[in-house]
């Protein structure tokens, strides 16, 4: 059998197409660049005269239903969580690590629907990618690596463990937040003692760049990463409200107004240049999956560790799907037969939160 190495590569791109998308990305960055400047000081001026307003937002009310920020030693950016329920009285605890964009609130109707499931004896957390959301963007320009997101999960969940000492935890992980969750289960810093399972929604482990989509954007995250931020906090600056008729015309019929929202709160420069940076990290840096058998080592077996597809997943072809079962012979692989697309927080939330819930539902209702 060809090994995956061979079987995976990103595209090429040859000399002409480089020299074009060179071209094209510096006078993208020049003018939007200049533009976005522009657009800067504008709205400052008119903020001051009284002229401009963003609108308000919609906010989710529910009563147990926490959007915080944390600061974690030697980090000089907040962590984004949102938190369900209450850990301290719960039987269990669900930290869920988003995909990218790694908005944590995009999460919000999953989160509920367990919480409901499990008749509040599930807390759940999900901890946003640092930098990846206006709510709680990087300080100074900061951009965060695929490396960098991983050590963050870490401490995120190390600091859980402490702050909740007497929690159980159930870890989830979204397309390549599947990745970063794998990487924190093996971190030192985690007692794998008090984790109960890992659970990996549409996981990107391995040749992402390889997939049918990770062809189509390499060439876009390769050379117009940067002025797409400036594009991002271009639009930034229209009113909330402009912003919000648009999103939903791209969006499709009736999209969720929560949904719809936490798409505006991408729309900041920096945000947008962290989603691009990681991305573009993640093509580069997910290869072959590092040592599957130590995580059989440590403990996850079919009892602990699951793994879902969803037919026809764009980030993974079924080569990837083979090879990953094949790598991780010990976890409990499900394939979706219910039409969840990747992105299933844009429709699909409550049914995706079924179909956990009935993975889990052993270790909640004791």
């Amino acid at each position: 059998m060809m090994p995956p190495s061979k079987r995976y590569e990103l595209p090429v791109i040859g000399r002409a197409k480089h020299s074009l998308f060179l071209s094209v990305a510096f006078i993208s960055h020049v003018v939007l660049g200049a533009l976005w400047t522009l657009a800067d000081i504008f709205k400052t001026f008119w903020t001051k005269l009284g002229f401009y307003r963003q609108g308000s937002k919609i906010e989710n009310k529910s009563a147990h239903v926490l959007r915080s920020t944390m600061f974690l030693p030697e980090d000089n950016d907040p962590t984004e969580l949102i938190t369900v329920g209450n850990p301290n009285e719960s039987n269990a605890t669900l930290v869920l690590v988003p995909g990218n964009p790694g908005n944590p609130g995009f999460y919000v109707m999953f989160l509920n629907k367990l919480y409901s499931l499990s008749g509040k004896k599930l807390a759940c957390i999900a901890v946003g990618h640092l930098g990846h959301s206006s709510v709680a963007p990087s300080r100074n320009d900061a951009l965060h690596d695929l490396d960098t997101q991983n050590q963050h999960k870490a401490k995120v969940l190390h600091a859980l463990q402490i702050k909740y000492p007497k929690a159980s935890f159930l870890l989830a992980g979204h397309s390549v937040g599947a990745h970063c969750m794998l990487q924190a289960f093996r971190h030192e810093l985690v007692d794998r003692s008090r984790i109960l399972m890992c659970i990996g929604l549409q996981p990107t482990l391995m040749h992402i760049g390889a997939s049918p989509s990770g062809h189509s954007m390499y060439p876009l995250l390769k050379y117009f990463r940067d002025p797409l931020g400036y594009l991002a906090g271009l639009l930034f600056h229209l009113p909330r409200s402009v912003l919000h008729t648009l999103v939903r015309q791209y969006m499709g019929p009736k999209p969720d107004d929560v949904i719809v929202e936490e798409v505006l709160n991408l729309f900041h420069r920096n945000v947008a240049r962290n989603l691009f940076h990681m991305a573009l990290h993640e093509m580069h840096e997910i290869l072959e999956v590092d040592n599957p058998e130590e995580l059989h080592d440590m403990g996850l077996n079919s009892d602990k560790f699951i793994i879902y597809f969803s037919e026809n997943d764009p980030w993974l072809s079924n080569q990837h799907e083979l090879d990953i079962a094949e790598l991780f012979p010990h976890a409990r692989i499900i394939n979706c037969a219910d039409g969840i697309q990747h992105g299933f927080v844009k429709v699909s939330s409550e049914r995706m939160a079924e179909i956990t819930y009935s993975w889990i539902k052993h270790h909640v209702e004791k």
